[in-house]
């Protein structure tokens, strides 16, 4: 993503999903921020 490309790359048939899901959900599991403190907005 240095030159402001991004290119997308197709998993392969003996690919385990589990750790693909893992990665894909990770910044969904911790954000950035606390959710709480949205609730207060």
């Amino acid at each position: 993503t240095g030159c402001g490309v991004l290119h997308a790359n197709r998993t392969a048939g003996d690919d385990n999903a589990l750790p693909l899901t893992r990665l894909a959900v990770r910044p969904l599991a911790q954000p950035p921020f606390p959710f709480e403190r949205l609730a207060g907005l």
